[in-house]
């Protein structure tokens, strides 16, 4: 089971949730020798224009380029993200088999509903997935996640922290490129994003994040050293 443990775990409801919101973050501690996962909980049956098997190859070939360990996908119904017991225990299952560090989930956004029901499923799992006696249908042993996060799959917020992607932003172009059917549009949308959030913290481009948690931090943020 070593072998399946990763630094990030980031949930979406589709394949190219995660691509979109923290590809650059993804590929930058890919970068760094840290091994990062995503899990898409549905597999966009309702989108037009892409097959299943289609969809999922591009996933597989974004993945790959930004240079993620592990792709776990599952089968929820698209447009069927209720609070489920079901859909809870697996949850707690994937992340007991890879046992994160740090879990990212969709934000809350106005026009996209599926991501609020997403994090609400993901946070139940997180928290079941650390409680010893809770048994999931694998019999996993208990993991407690050290942080979690939120990214920015569409529209835009302002964002509790910015992570600086400028090095990095061409794999996440060339990563958001491996979904073939999507409009180009919404790559140039999610680079757009990214360099207003790099404007606000002076970098080219960043990618912003949310926490429900207080951040620890060792001191004060400001000039590099």
């Amino acid at each position: 089971m070593k072998e399946d443990k990763l630094f990030i775990l980031a949930f979406g409801v589709y394949p190219g949730d995660a691509e979109a919101g923290m590809g650059g973050t993804l590929a930058k501690y890919s970068s760094l020798g840290k091994d990062t996962g995503i899990c898409d909980l549905t597999e966009a049956e309702l989108s037009p224009g892409v097959s299943v098997a289609e969809r999922k190859n591009q996933a597989r070939s974004a993945a790959e380029m930004l240079g993620v360990k592990k792709r776990v996908f599952l089968d929820f119904p698209d447009r069927g993200l209720y609070m489920a017991a079901s859909y809870v225990d697996r949850l707690v299952s994937v992340i007991r088999k890879y046992r994160p560090e740090i879990i990212c989930i969709p934000a809350k956004e106005r026009t996209k509903p599926d991501f609020a029901s997403c994090a609400s499923l993901v946070k139940e799992a997180v928290h079941s997935a650390g409680i010893d006696r809770y048994r999931d249908s694998l019999n996993l042993p208990s993991h407690s996640v050290r942080q979690q996060f939120s990214y920015l799959a569409a529209g835009f917020q302002t964002p509790d922290f910015v992570l600086d992607i400028t090095d990095y932003t061409e794999i996440k172009k060339a990563g958001l490129g491996a979904y073939e059917t999507d409009s180009k549009l919404y790559i140039e949308h999610a680079l757009f994003r990214e360099q207003h959030y790099g404007s606000m913290v002076q970098r080219a481009f960043g990618e912003g994040f949310f926490s429900t948690d207080p951040i620890l931090i060792n001191e004060l943020p400001g000039e590099e050293k």
